[in-house]
């Protein structure tokens, strides 16, 4: 069909509103669509079996999405993801499902609940929630033994668990702006 050979489609700076037609692109491998007019990701999202890298919004360019379809979590190749901008409260306990992703940026999206868990994310590397309504981590991040950075500032968070603290592989903490007390 149509575009069926096509596998890097940079969509930024329109008035998308509906990706639907997009995910049926079966061999589309990075998909860049920041700066649209979207405001869900719906469940076709799943049928995009190849993708690496979704950037629903990024540092430059975002989107006001509300919903999430839980059908992400079927994008069994996913590395990449970025959400920002968005609106959501509740990130879809379906992320974590994304056993091969290992940069995971939600920033600037009014979260306030990390709705899945890390156990299948072993390959996850980079943990971005800066500006968010984040009020505690997840002990379970801990599982995520591959982690090199995270990124939490700007959150209300209050403490750090101890595990998170001794992940083996933890270089760089963002955690300015938030409510930490080291003592």
């Amino acid at each position: 069909g149509q575009l069926s050979k096509l596998k890097k489609l940079r969509l930024f700076d329109n008035k998308i509103s509906d990706i639907t037609p997009i995910c049926s692109i079966p061999n589309l491998i990075e998909l860049e669509i920041g700066r649209n007019e979207i405001k869900s990701i719906p469940g076709e999202i799943g049928n995009l079996k190849k993708l690496k890298k979704l950037d629903l919004g990024n540092f430059f360019y975002s989107n006001e999405i509300e919903r999430v379809s839980p059908q992400i979590g079927l994008l069994e190749n996913l590395e990449y993801l970025s959400i920002h901008g968005a609106r959501l409260e509740i990130i879809n306990e379906s992320i974590g499902e994304l056993a091969k992703l290992r940069n995971l940026s939600i920033r600037n999206s009014h979260v306030n609940n990390l709705g899945f868990d890390f156990d299948k994310l072993q390959n996850l590397e980079v943990v971005d929630f800066t500006n968010n309504n984040i009020p505690c981590l997840l002990v379970n991040l801990s599982r995520a033994i591959n982690v090199k950075s995270i990124y939490i500032d700007n959150n209300p968070i209050k403490e750090i668990p101890e595990s998170v603290l001794r992940l083996p592989k933890l270089r760089t903490f963002g955690i300015s702006g938030t409510q930490i007390d080291l003592d």
